[in-house]
């Protein structure tokens, strides 16, 4: 179980904060939250590291896709906010928390499709999976 601190909507409240600050233009609230912003991001994949070595390789392949896109536009928004770049900072922090929606998306539906997997004696692996996606709509 991941520690609350360290959940998607603990992450995208941190990212609400700092997004908050560019718009203020409060450096160093804004550097502060950021810095809490790495450090639980850091702790969050570190975690999910190890969930993601049960799923089968195309899932994983796209949660791992998603982390390096996130990480990148993160590296993107600590540069920005050394530059006081605030109009970037604020524009960047939007772009990370729509890119944190998805992924929190993407990882919900892949651990689903892995844990209903029918995992009986002759059981069918892809009519589990298939049920599990009807009974989503």
């Amino acid at each position: 179980m991941i520690d609350a601190r360290l959940t998607h909507a603990a992450l995208q409240t941190r990212i609400a904060k700092i997004r908050a600050d560019a718009h203020d233009r409060d450096q160093s609230r804004m550097r502060w939250e950021l810095d809490l912003l790495v450090s639980a991001l850091g702790e969050h994949l570190a975690v999910e590291t190890t969930e993601l070595a049960g799923l089968p390789g195309i899932a994983a392949r796209a949660v791992r896709d998603g982390q390096v896109r996130i990480l990148s536009v993160l590296t993107v928004l600590v540069r920005s906010a050394k530059d006081l770049d605030y109009g970037d900072c604020e524009s960047l922090a939007g772009e990370l928390d729509e890119l944190l929606q998805h992924q929190d998306i993407l990882e919900r539906r892949a651990f689903r499709k892995h844990d209903s997997s029918d995992r009986r004696p002759g059981g069918n692996a892809r009519r589990a999976v298939g049920a599990d996606v009807t009974r989503r709509y």
